[in-house]
């Protein structure tokens, strides 16, 4: 937490630490260090550690409060397909939310050059389904680049018109982990997402890295956020 006013930076944290609690996570341990000041900006950090067998609260988490470092000590997790669908969504909605006020959509892709995909590589089947405005060939240009970015590549991609103001995406992908499925769910903000497999399970590198990368982005959103303010 950092602010120019020292006043807010625990009551801030204290916030955060009893938010979590009262959406059912478990915390064994928790401290908020002392504030510190540098060039008057005031700044203090919440450590934490928690317990949950409830993968959807664990990404809600990381998207809400954008740690800046998240270490899983054990467990894996096993969704079906159901849960899996519903937790993608969860992912769309969040950032389409932040986006969407800011006037970001589409707009924070990292890379402009396409990447080298592993044709040996065993991937992950996902289509999803995007409402989408625009010029019809730069809309495939940039879907093309968040699937590159993420390491996942397209099987077919198909736009027909929703009505006279929307185009509907539809993007039949594969996806190399679960770190490339919830990046490209958060950065193209999909309206519904399809599978054909029954469960997935992501291993404990899988959830560390699903939680920092929702993290950094939804952090990324919120810098670009206060900047356009000013």
């Amino acid at each position: 937490m950092q602010s120019n006013e020292e006043s807010i930076v625990h009551p801030a944290l204290e916030k955060a630490l009893n938010d979590i609690k009262s959406a059912g996570i478990e915390i064994i341990d928790s401290n908020i260090e002392d504030v510190i000041e540098e060039e008057d900006i005031y700044s203090s950090v919440l450590e934490m550690e928690i317990r949950t067998n409830d993968f959807r609260k664990y990404v809600k988490m990381a998207m809400i409060y954008s740690p800046t470092s998240i270490h899983v000590l054990e467990g894996n997790v096993l969704l079906e397909k159901k849960e899996f669908l519903e937790i993608l969504g969860d992912v769309s909605n969040i950032t389409h939310k932040l986006m969407k006020d800011f006037d970001m959509m589409f707009k924070i892709l990292p890379t402009k050059t396409k990447k080298v995909i592993d044709e040996e590589k065993e991937y992950i089947p996902l289509t999803v389904f995007c409402n989408v405005k625009g010029d019809e060939e730069k809309i495939k240009e940039q879907a093309e680049l968040v699937f590159a970015d993420s390491r996942a590549y397209i099987d077919k991609m198909k736009i027909r018109e929703a009505d006279k103001d929307n185009l509907i995406l539809a993007i039949e992908g594969n996806f190399p982990d679960a770190e490339s499925i919830f990046e490209t769910a958060a950065k193209m903000t999909p309206i519904a997402f399809a599978t054909d497999i029954d469960e997935i399970e992501f291993s404990m590198r899988d959830i560390q890295f699903v939680g920092m990368s929702l993290s950094s982005l939804t952090s990324e959103i919120a810098v670009k956020s206060i900047s356009m303010n000013f």
